[in-house]
């Protein structure tokens, strides 16, 4: 029982702390230093449907397990939490490459060599972890692999690539 109020105070204490920190972020990111993100009429269509693209991506995802489990097959030794986390960031990633490939990623007031930076810092947090594993986790058990931190980092490298990607066409594009 003392663990797990220990854990709720950590809890409640780490969460406003987290909110704090994002809203700086956005306020840094942001070239205008407001925390809500500005989007024209043609952006704003566009993210709905990439919103649309990354649910249905994770419905899929959701009905593919249930299949599995339901079947009696097990997908991986990967703790539950992990497969699901698994969908919630391909559904984020479908999100993201969508709205960069249709130019509704960034809004118009944002900052994108800030907002590289803050990608780059969380890219470096996330990859830590990971390093660290690879280092000294020899003895690491399944449910104690930093998954989250895996997702975060794939994540992070995949839009960037996505990003590069887009700007090359987008340049081949004005040379023509």
């Amino acid at each position: 029982m003392e663990g797990l109020a220990i854990d709720l105070l950590r809890l409640v204490i780490f969460i406003p702390f987290v909110i704090v920190v994002c809203v700086c972020i956005y306020k840094f990111a942001n070239k205008d230093s407001k925390i809500k993100t500005e989007y024209d009429e043609r952006q704003k269509a566009l993210k709905g449907r990439s919103y649309m693209y990354g649910f249905y991506t994770l419905v899929i995802w959701e009905c593919f397990l249930t299949v599995l489990n339901a079947g009696g097959y097990e997908l991986t030794s990967m703790p539950m939490y992990a497969i699901h986390s698994l969908g919630i960031f391909i559904g984020i990633i479908v999100v993201c490459i969508h709205g960069i490939w249709t130019e509704a990623y960034w809004g118009l007031n944002n900052n994108k060599r800030r907002y590289i930076a803050v990608f780059t810092i969380l890219f470096v947090i996330n990859a830590l972890p990971l390093v660290t594993v690879a280092t000294y986790g020899s003895n690491l058990t399944v449910e104690d692999f930093p998954y989250v931190n895996l997702y975060a980092t794939v994540m992070i490298l995949v839009l960037g690539v996505t990003a590069l990607i887009k700007k090359a066409v987008n340049k081949k594009e004005e040379e023509e």
